[in-house]
């Protein structure tokens, strides 16, 4: 009788189990489409399901994603262009819907001081500096706008410009190939960066500026040697005029593919001892693969990481320069593969621990009176402002996740998918890229989460707004249920899951 009555209920116990699973994913599952994306829970998944898991985290925490923002807007050469007041409000109001994290702001020393305040470097006379001109009022401009917005605000010292016969540039030659020089004395320079600070600090009461960087890809201007002398320069200049603390001293900062000038700067025994951060550029082509993101990434993180500790940021990415330095507006660069291909750089890089990136840059504009930089996420006035689609891919990360966030990154085999999930104190969020021509239907398993609902957002070439919105609309809500999230993503294409 009593094994009778034990074999019977296993015999209702497996039936009421049958019963519940077909009940549940009856009311709970949207079939997914190869022709759009769909959820599914995990009694679809099948052998055709690629998996990504999530297991332990890199052992970085998230600083945010930015673009770079120059302060010309507001300089005669775009003014003469027609750039009014309503058009910085509409700039401004974008980078409100943003929520962009961090902007890189690059500036140059005669905008504060066009003829040496005094000929004492040691001596420094605040009052003796140019504080109301049209360019520095136009860096002050965007400092604003970052302070109102909660905008991390990084400052790099450009250069000093020669053609317009800076003080502090040497004499043009033909050995300069660009248009700014190096200091012709360290002292001086050193001086004028920290009187910028300063002034920032305590009259205009700036909080949002969190770091500098002391030039602008240097390893073209500077061998180690040099280099090191003046960041040391600055370094001590800041403690001497208690600003050390206020700011991170971000060092190297190289241009594209700029291995070994990192790595010397890393290996520097000064440099890496006074340093915050090291930081270095990247730009790549359309059709780049993610194993070449992960390792451009992977190796400079590992160079930081193994012989210094310290963090390592890309301060300036984005679509490969034509020619080396073409300000066209090509059809790449207006291009919606150009957001796939960003989108998937900054997932493939946050995931081998980078910890922040900087798009060049946040918008079109004159840099000088010839010169329109057409980089941006959006045109210039003379084209009614006009959002490419790059715009969006960029901004669905900064609108769906948290800076401070610690990140993860996802082991999968398929070699076109990359996907890093961020842990913040307000939940988490997933980053899938699939740049292949067909659909993905893929299982997250986060073996740090068990349950969650998900808004999913989408950037693909059926998604992109026609009315100018600024923001993409979720389109659909996703669980995760036991530690699983199931999504197919289209091809080509690239989608934020964020908690809600």
């Amino acid at each position: 009788m009593k094994m009778f009555l034990k074999k019977d209920l296993r015999c209702y116990a497996v039936l009421l189990l049958v019963c519940l699973t077909i009940n549940l994913a009856a009311c709970n599952t949207v079939t997914p489409s190869v022709s759009g994306p769909g959820t599914t829970t995990e009694a679809n998944v099948t052998d055709d399901y690629v998996q990504i898991t999530f297991s332990e985290s890199n052992g970085y925490t998230f600083e945010g994603v930015g673009t770079e923002l120059d302060p010309h807007i507001f300089r005669s050469f775009n003014l003469k262009k027609g750039v009014t007041e309503e058009d910085w409000e509409l700039i401004c109001q974008r980078i409100k819907a943003m929520k962009l994290h961090k902007i890189r702001v690059c500036v140059m020393p005669e905008w504060h001081e066009p003829q040496n305040e005094n000929n004492d470097p040691m001596d420094m006379d605040l009052s003796a500096f140019s504080w109301d001109n049209e360019d520095i009022n136009s860096l002050f401009m965007v400092l604003d706008a970052a302070e109102e917005y909660g905008v991390d605000v990084n400052l790099t010292l450009w250069g000093a410009h020669f053609s317009k016969r800076s003080w502090l540039a040497y004499p043009a030659t033909s050995d300069w190939v660009s248009w700014v020089s190096p200091p012709n004395n360290l002292d001086e320079w050193s001086e004028n960066f920290c009187a910028l600070l300063k002034y920032c600090f305590e009259v205009k009461q700036y909080t949002c500026i969190k770091e500098i960087t002391s030039f602008n890809e240097p390893n073209g201007y500077f061998d180690i040697a040099s280099y090191a002398a003046k960041v040391i320069n600055l370094e001590e200049r800041l403690r001497k005029e208690g600003l050390r603390n206020k700011v991170n001293l971000c060092v190297s900062d190289g241009g594209d593919s700029s291995y070994e000038w990192l790595k010397s700067c890393v290996t520097n025994e000064q440099l890496e001892e006074i340093s915050d951060s090291f930081t270095s550029h990247f730009y790549r082509g359309i059709e780049t693969e993610i194993a070449a993101l992960q390792q451009i990434s992977r190796q400079c993180v590992d160079i930081v990481a193994k012989n210094g500790g310290k963090t390592y940021k890309c301060n300036e990415f984005g679509l490969t320069w034509n020619d080396g330095g073409d300000y066209r507006d090509t059809e790449a660069n207006n291009s919606f593969d150009r957001g796939v291909l960003e989108a998937k750089m900054i997932t493939a890089f946050l995931g081998e621990g980078c910890v922040g990136l900087t798009h060049w840059c946040l918008f079109d504009e004159y840099y000088s009176a010839g010169q329109l930089m057409r980089r941006g996420l959006w045109k210039f006035k003379s084209e009614d402002w006009a959002i490419r689609p790059v715009y969006y891919a960029i901004a669905m990360i900064t609108q769906h996740t948290e800076v401070g966030s610690v990140m993860y990154k996802g082991a999968v085999e398929d070699p076109n998918l990359v996907s890093t999930a961020l842990q913040g104190e307000n939940g988490w969020s997933y980053l899938l890229a699939n740049d292949s021509k067909e659909a993905k239907k893929v299982v997250l398993n986060n073996k740090n989460e068990d349950d969650g609902t998900y808004n999913m957002y989408l950037y693909s070439s059926e998604t992109l707004p026609t009315d100018g919105s600024l923001a993409l609309n979720a389109v659909t809500e996703v669980n995760m249920n036991n530690g699983a999230i199931t999504v197919e993503i289209p091809a080509n294409s690239f989608v934020v899951l964020s908690q809600n």
